[in-house]
């Protein structure tokens, strides 16, 4: 079933967590373990729109997102991706033929973040706002993870028919959303590399 959802009035909106934005930045890591817990239809629209606040380009036309939750059509779409790779990725083939397993890692719901036309800041664009969605998403005690290997099997024309994807956009940034599961520590990160710096 596909459906465009109406915004929701503010006062529906989730609750605003108290995390400053150097938090977020911190705490937010690839979750690569989710609970299956859904994501709420408020709390959907409260990261779109957050997407929505990122750096844009008046003369083009903004990042659009598609929302795709229920665990049948991400199985049938993460068994569509893993048949992609079949001929390069054979273990990747192999888990997805198991039916508990999926490449987005138990998550109910990606956000799929799509531009219509790949122009030179069409795509910086596109990927700001999917930092937005996921740095809201820690403010909200959510996990995310981009799924990268989801980008060209949604190009496929069955995968754009999985997911409704109208032939005039093209998908850029893949997020996996949902609970983390507790007790699963982020990997380190590695200090920025400066090459210069010049005064």
């Amino acid at each position: 079933m596909s459906r465009i959802h109406e915004p929701l009035p503010g006062d529906d909106a989730p609750p605003r967590r108290t995390m400053t934005i150097m938090d977020a930045i911190y705490g937010r890591h690839a979750v690569q373990v989710f609970t299956g817990d859904d994501v709420t239809e408020h709390t959907v629209h409260a990261l779109l729109y957050a997407a929505a606040q990122a750096p844009a380009t008046a003369s083009l036309p903004a990042p659009a997102f598609l929302v795709v939750q229920g665990r049948e059509r991400l199985r049938a779409l993460s068994g569509h991706i893993g048949r992609l790779y079949n001929a390069v990725e054979s273990e990747l083939t192999n888990l997805t033929s198991d039916s508990g397993f999926t490449l987005f890692h138990n998550a109910g719901t990606l956000i799929v973040v799509c531009i219509r036309q790949q122009t030179p800041l069409a795509v910086p664009e596109a990927w700001m706002a999917a930092e937005n969605i996921m740095l809201a998403a820690a403010g909200m005690g959510l996990g995310s993870c981009l799924i990268g290997e989801a980008v060209a099997g949604l190009n496929d024309p069955r995968g754009r028919t999985l997911i409704g994807l109208p032939d005039s956009m093209v998908p850029v940034a893949i997020i996996a959303l949902g609970k983390p599961t507790p007790g699963i520590d982020p990997t380190k990160r590695r200090p920025p590399d400066i090459l210069n710096w010049l005064l």
